[in-house]
């Protein structure tokens, strides 16, 4: 693992700690729902490693869902890239809380319901 500096052999060896230390490795288990959202611009985080996770989870019945926003660098939630990027990263991330949660009370005093509380 170069990240931290430890080497674990080759082969099959080396195969089983990598494929332990890997999210995809558990996604049969995952029933959260999860909102991707890849910024195609990002270098951290390759649209590889979100497409691998996404295949994974949705093979296994996990609700998901992917927003790919293009040119986008890895920081738009924190003020880098586009305002339309922002925009639509915020819009995706207000429709899932909305879908996913059926009543969230902002510590501001808001509501936000889902459509079947609306009615």
């Amino acid at each position: 693992m170069p990240w931290t500096g430890a080497t674990h052999g080759a082969g099959e060896a080396a195969a089983g700690v990598y494929a332990r230390s890997s999210v995809t490795t558990y996604a049969a288990d995952c029933r959260t729902p999860i909102l991707f959202i890849q910024n195609e611009g990002d270098q951290r985080t390759p649209a590889s490693q979100s497409d691998q996770l996404y295949a994974a989870l949705h093979i296994h019945g996990c609700v998901t869902e992917m927003l790919r926003v293009p040119g986008a660098p890895h920081a738009v939630s924190v003020g880098f890239g586009h305002p339309r990027a922002r925009t639509a990263q915020n819009e995706a991330l207000r429709d899932w809380v909305c879908r996913h949660l059926p009543r969230h009370e902002a510590t501001d005093g808001v509501t936000i319901r889902n459509s079947a509380s609306n009615a």
